[in-house]
C-alpha cells in the first residue's frame, strides 16, 4: 500500500499564497521581529504545507473540499493560535501517523498512544532551518521537530524561537530567585511557588506550541527573564555611555543659570523678559521662557 500524502496530489496554492503575502505586513507577535533573516519562509505556507505533508489525500471530491477549506483556515494568521483549529490539525496528523505505525509495527496504535508518549509522534527534520518558520510550525502541529543550520546566527535564532520557549516558557525547577519573586508578585498567582510549579508543570505533559500559551496560571518565566535582563543591560549601558550624551537641563534657581550646550557649559543671563546666551564669542538673545527651550537656533 502506497503511503501517499495530501500535498503530493493537491493543495490550495492560490489561497495559501494570498495568506502568505498578507503576513508580510504583520509585525506584532511575528517571529520575523526577533531577528532579520534572509529568505524567511512565511508561517502561513509553512504551517499549511507541514499539515498537507503529514495527512493522507482525500478519498473523494467532497472530502477534498472540506480539507481544502480547512487548510485555508489553518494558514490564516489569526488562526495561528486558535486552539480548536490547531487541535483538529494535530488530531488529523496523529490519526494518519497512528495508521502508518499500525501497518509498520503490526499492532494497533491509537492517537491516545501518541499523546501519552507510548509511541513517538511524527518526526520532522529541517536541515537548513534558517529563520525557523518550518520547524516552528511543525512544533505547533505536535511533531517531534529537529532543526539545524550551518550559520551560527541562524542557530541562535532557532534556539530563541524553538528551544527556549519550550524549556523556559513555564515555571521550572531551579528558577532564579528574581523569577520566583516576580512570580509571587504577579497578579492571580499563588503565594506557594511549589504549588504553582505543580499546577503548571507537575500535572501537565509538555504541550505543543499554541496549546496552552503561558501555562496554567498565565505567567511566563522566560518573558520575565527577558524583561529583567533587558532592564539590566539598559542600566549598564546608561552608566557606561552617560559621559558621551547631553545631560538633561539642570534646574535654574538663580538669574545666573548653567546650560549645557554641545558638551560645553555656557552662562544664561536673565533680565527684562530676555535671556542672553553667550559662548565662544557668539551671543543669542531670545524671549525668556523655560530655559533653553525658547531657543530655535540651528547651532543649538
Amino acid at each position: 500500500m502506497k503511503d501517499r500524502r495530501l500535498i503530493e496530489e493537491t493543495f490550495p496554492v492560490r489561497e495559501v499564497s494570498e495568506e502568505s503575502a498578507r503576513e508580510k505586513n504583520i509585525r506584532h507577535g511575528h517571529i520575523s521581529t526577533l531577528h532579520i533573516w534572509w529568505a524567511r519562509r512565511p508561517l502561513a505556507s509553512s504551517r499549511a504545507t507541514a499539515y498537507a505533508a503529514l495527512v493522507p489525500p482525500p478519498a473523494d471530491a467532497e472530502e477534498w473540499q472540506k480539507q481544502r477549506q480547512f487548510i485555508v483556515e489553518l494558514s490564516k494568521w489569526e488562526n495561528s493560535l486558535n486552539p480548536h483549529i490547531l487541535e483538529k490539525a494535530r488530531r488529523d496528523i496523529y490519526q494518519a501517523h497512528a495508521a502508518r505505525l499500525t501497518r509498520e509495527l503490526g499492532r494497533p496504535v491509537s492517537v491516545e498512544d501518541i499523546e501519552a508518549g507510548r509511541v513517538p509522534p511524527p518526526r520532522v527534520l529541517d536541515p537548513f532551518a534558517g529563520g525557523g518558520a518550518i520547524p516552528l510550525e511543525a512544533l505547533r502541529l505536535g511533531c517531534e521537530t529537529h532543526a539545524s543550520d550551518y550559520n551560527p546566527v541562524a542557530v541562535l535564532i532557532l534556539k530563541a524561537t524553538l528551544e527556549y520557549p519550550q524549556k523556559y516558557g513555564r515555571p521550572f525547577e531551579g528558577m532564579p530567585a528574581h523569577l520566583v519573586g516576580a512570580r509571587r508578585a504577579a497578579p492571580g498567582q499563588t503565594d506557594d511557588p511549589q504549588m504553582a510549579l505543580d499546577l503548571d508543570v507537575g500535572t501537565q505533559r509538555a504541550a505543543p506550541i499554541g496549546a496552552t500559551g503561558r501555562g496554567a496560571t498565565g505567567w511566563s518565566p522566560l518573558q520575565e527573564a527577558v524583561k529583567y535582563w533587558g532592564d539590566w543591560v539598559l542600566e549598564q549601558a546608561r552608566k557606561e555611555l552617560a559621559a558621551f550624551y547631553l545631560s538633561p537641563l539642570p534646574p535654574s534657581p538663580s538669574p545666573l543659570s548653567s546650560v549645557y550646550r554641545l558638551g560645553r557649559w555656557v552662562t544664561g543671563v536673565r533680565g527684562h523678559g530676555l535671556q542672553v546666551f553667550g559662548d565662544m564669542g557668539n551671543t543669542f538673545i531670545v524671549p525668556q521662557s523655560d530655559g533653553i527651550k525658547g531657543l530655535r537656533d540651528s547651532s543649538w
